[in-house]
C-alpha cells in the first residue's frame, strides 16, 4: 500500500514537472520570429522567419517593436515568398521604416526585439502606401 502511494506521488510529480517545463518553453516561444535578414545588392530586404505555424506564400505580415516609451509601432510590412530548404520562411520587404533600416545597419541584435503579427490594420497599409508613393514622387 505504501509503495503504491509513493509510486502515485512520483508519477504526479513527474507529470506536473513535465507540464511546467513544457509551458515554460511554449510561453517563451513566439509563433513567428525573425531569424535573420539580408540586403541584396539590388532589391529589397529579405527577412528570414522561423515559425511554429504554417504560413502560406503571399501572406502579408507586419513587424512591430516597442519604442523607448513602451509604445508599440509598426516598423515593416513584408510578404512571405516561400519556405526554404532550412525550414525558414523567406519574405520580401514591401515597406520598412527608416528607423528600422538605420538600426539594422548598426546591429543585428534589433531582430530579437521585433514582434511579427499576421493581422494588418488598414492604417498600417495606408501608412505604407503613403510612404511608398511619397518616396516615388521625390
Amino acid at each position: 500500500m505504501g509503495l503504491a502511494i509513493l509510486g502515485g506521488l512520483v508519477l504526479l510529480f513527474l507529470t506536473i514537472s513535465a507540464m511546467c517545463q513544457c509551458w515554460g518553453i511554449y510561453s517563451e516561444t513566439a509563433p513567428i520570429r525573425v531569424a535573420n535578414f539580408e540586403k541584396p545588392k539590388s532589391g529589397d530586404f529579405v527577412f528570414l522567419l522561423y515559425s511554429t505555424v504554417e504560413i502560406e506564400a503571399h501572406t502579408l505580415l507586419v513587424f512591430k517593436r516597442y519604442s523607448s516609451d513602451d509604445i508599440e509601432t509598426v516598423v515593416a510590412l513584408v510578404e512571405v515568398i516561400e519556405r526554404n530548404s532550412k525550414g525558414q520562411y523567406q519574405t520580401r520587404s514591401i515597406w520598412t521604416s527608416p528607423a528600422l533600416l538605420r538600426d539594422l545597419g548598426i546591429s543585428r541584435s534589433v531582430l530579437k526585439d521585433l514582434i511579427v503579427a499576421s493581422s494588418i490594420s488598414t492604417s498600417t497599409i495606408a501608412q505604407a502606401k503613403d510612404q511608398l508613393f511619397s518616396g516615388a514622387s521625390s
